[in-house]
């Protein structure tokens, strides 16, 4: 015999067991599938706050667009424009 074979044998031997332990402690098993569950639902509930939380404020503090709106003229060159965002609503061109 083989030491893949003696490592597959020990493998399958405590797949067997796990099985018998899982029918034994049914209940149990249950309980700890149910707690991790809710586990994950809360990590990812915290991650999505946090993640929305962090776009909120990075939109609240883009007041100013930095770069020149497509409309300006070719001649347009020495002078920068920006527009300035009023609480998302409305929009006025500073140049």
């Amino acid at each position: 015999m083989s030491n893949a074979d003696i490592i597959r044998t020990a493998f399958e031997l405590a797949a067997a067991v796990a099985v018998v332990l899982c029918f034994v402690f049914e209940k149990k098993l249950i309980r700890f599938e149910t707690y991790i569950a809710k586990f994950f639902k809360a990590v990812v509930r915290t991650y999505r706050a946090s993640k929305q939380q962090k776009l909120n404020y990075a939109y609240a503090s883009a007041n100013v667009q930095s770069r020149a709106p497509a409309d300006l003229e070719d001649d347009y060159e020495e002078v920068a424009a920006f527009t300035v965002i009023n609480g998302g609503k409305s929009s006025e061109r500073v140049a």
